[in-house]
């Protein structure tokens, strides 16, 4: 095979040699044949390259919407354009006005709460029964005054007599026989000897009292105290003045229990005070 080499200056053919024998510009240099096995590989890439299936299509990428900024501003005199939550309080107010419809029904069905069954008497819980073993006391505030009574007792029923004002009466959550009521003697007026002597009566129910004395508190305050007896029951009361007024606390238990009460009464009512 020749070696044939063009000038890449004045295209003139050279067979040999390294420069052109008509311009004398250098040859470029003799390009390597290739061998027939790498002709062959050659031209099997080639027919590969053309018979290989085309590269698979891709979607093109999707760019996720924008959200919604909602309705613009409105201008003076323009309606505001619709609202998408517009659904969800039509289902809001049916929801409403079934609950309303059949709460109306079972009122009817049931009568009104006039009829209804009084409720019944506070369940004494653990921890009430607890701290009604120990002698602690919870402080409690009445209409114009304070006063400390027996911690874990619950609440009993008023007396109708005397008449108190401001009054709340408490039981022991383990004895109910041992009651501690206190509350301020609605119009009551003068010393406290006074005020025990005129009250007496409508207490005891006309027994004689087995003590009516005079006693002392800390601070210098003093209040009159009475004890009697009626049927299987101990009773005593203390006729307290504080700030201008007149108040009662008065304790009742079974003969058994009436000494531990007594404490108790007598703590009650030495914390009485009345907000000045």
């Amino acid at each position: 095979m020749t070696d044939t080499r063009y000038c890449t200056t004045c295209g003139k053919s050279n067979d040999k040699g390294r420069f052109c024998s008509d311009c004398g510009a250098p040859l470029p240099e003799p390009v390597a044949a290739m061998s027939g096995a790498a002709a062959g590989r050659t031209r099997s890439e080639r027919g590969r390259a053309a018979t290989a299936p085309p590269p698979p299509e891709y979607a093109p990428l999707k760019t996720p919407p924008e959200p919604d900024p909602g309705p613009g501003p409105v201008r003076a005199g323009e309606q505001p354009p619709p609202r998408s939550w517009r659904p969800l309080a039509i289902a809001s107010g049916a929801v409403f006005l079934t609950a309303t419809l059949v709460a109306v029904l079972l009122l009817a069905l049931t009568g009104s709460s006039s009829d209804s069954v009084a409720p019944a008497a506070p369940k004494v819980t653990a921890k009430q029964a607890a701290l009604a073993t120990q002698n602690l006391y919870a402080a409690t505030s009445r209409g114009q005054y304070y006063a400390l009574l027996p911690a874990g007792w619950v609440k009993a029923t008023l007396p109708t007599r005397p008449a108190l004002q401001d009054a709340i009466a408490v039981k022991s959550a383990q004895d109910e026989s041992q009651t501690i009521i206190v509350g301020e003697l609605a119009g009551a007026s003068g010393g406290v000897s006074a005020v025990a002597k005129r009250y007496e009566r409508e207490l005891t129910g006309g027994a004689t009292p087995t003590y009516s004395s005079v006693v002392g508190f800390p601070g210098a305050r003093t209040a009159w105290r009475i004890n009697w007896t009626a049927g299987a029951s101990a009773k005593g009361a203390y006729f307290i003045s504080s700030c201008q007024r007149r108040y009662l606390v008065l304790g009742s238990a079974s003969a058994a229990a009436y000494a531990a009460l007594k404490n108790r009464l007598a703590i009650v009512a030495a914390g009485l005070q009345a907000q000045c």
